[in-house]
């Protein structure tokens, strides 16, 4: 939402200089909303759960693996070795620091790995992907679902700015606003 809110600000900002010379807006509705629908799946794929969940995960079972929690005994096993990565010495670099991923051993043990995990999640998208192609009719069609995340974006990149003149939305905006200065 910040990134539409910029480029709607800029491009009213642009307008207003261009109009001088008789120019239309740089970007129309439907190239704000291409680039809304970019950052979102972009987002989604490199976001915070994403790479703050999964990179720790590949090395900790070996890491933290000890003769009082028996982690070796109890599940290691059952782990693929192309899916984690297990080389203590490699590790040691990752969770104690001062040391780099650009050598040669720490490449040869988690590239493997990383492009193995970024197969399975670009097949996981994939089918997500497919999924939503399949039921897609009977949800729009069928059923009349409504997708509320969108409307925000549609209303906002609405040409006449009308979702800017509202005075509810800047009451909501405020109240939002409000609470989040006071909780900070």
């Amino acid at each position: 939402m910040f990134t539409l809110a910029v480029l709607i600000g800029g491009n009213a900002v642009f307008v207003r200089a261009w109009s001088r010379w008789g120019g239309a807006a740089p970007l129309n509705r439907a190239e704000l909303m291409a680039v809304y629908t970019c950052v979102s799946v972009g987002s989604s794929l490199s976001g915070v759960d994403r790479m703050f969940v999964l990179v720790p995960l590949l090395g900790h079972a070996s890491w933290f693996a000890t003769p009082e929690n028996d982690w070796a005994g109890l599940f290691q096993q059952h782990i693929p070795r192309w899916l984690t990565v297990s080389d203590r010495s490699v590790l040691s670099g990752y969770y104690n620091g001062l040391s780099t991923l650009y050598t040669g051993a720490h490449l040869r043990a988690w590239l493997p790995v990383v492009a193995w995990w970024s197969v399975f999640l670009v097949a996981a998208h994939l089918v997500m992907l497919c999924l939503n192609i399949v039921v897609r009719r009977q949800w729009i069609e069928g059923e009349r679902l409504s997708y509320p995340v969108i409307r925000l974006p549609v209303e906002i990149t609405e040409p006449r700015g009308a979702f800017f003149r509202s005075e509810w939305m800047w009451v909501g905006f405020a109240v939002g606003a409000v609470i989040d200065i006071v909780n900070g």
